[in-house]
């Protein structure tokens, strides 16, 4: 026996109302692979459920997006496109306009690199979370996020980090 299942704490209790989440990803729509999907359809089930919810997902400049979408598709020339682009898929696919919950989408600047067909943050995303307290931190593919992250550790700036 591994004993008794611990109590959930405050700050790891998700169930609590006014939680205030982050969700860092390494990839985002059009690219439809797991942390693109899952992360998203996370981001809008918290956020209407009544959580706070930002999105933060990797801009990846034309250049790289054309090594990532090699058939031309889906090539963006600014954040604001994509954006509407994953706004669209949310009503179009989730069923689900976005535009009506507490869901903000934030950016931070990414690569793709071919030889391992994964996308890297090319700066410390931690640096620019924004203004107020960082309360719960939820981390896709965090391996790849972490790898090159030379920034706080996530425990430092977050309540609860999963």
């Amino acid at each position: 026996s591994l004993g008794p299942f611990p109590k959930c704490t405050d700050a790891s209790n998700l169930r609590l109302p006014g939680r205030r989440v982050t969700i860092l990803t390494t990839a985002a729509l059009p690219w439809r692979t797991g942390p693109a999907v899952n992360a998203l359809l996370r981001a809008l089930y918290l956020a209407k459920r009544g959580s706070s919810v930002v999105l933060r997902i990797p801009w990846i400049e034309p250049e790289a997006q054309r090594q990532l979408f090699q058939d031309g598709s889906d090539i963006f020339e600014s954040k604001e496109e994509q954006e509407k682009y994953v706004r669209t898929w949310c009503v179009e696919k989730a069923g689900i306009d976005s535009a009506e919950l507490p869901l903000e989408i934030r950016w931070y600047e990414a690569t793709y690199v071919a030889a391992v067909r994964s996308i890297f943050p090319t700066g410390d995303v931690s640096s620019d979370l924004g203004e107020g307290e960082n309360d719960v931190l939820i981390m896709e593919e965090p391996e790849h996020l972490c790898w090159f992250h030379q920034g706080r550790r996530w425990p430092e700036l977050f309540r609860h980090v999963i």
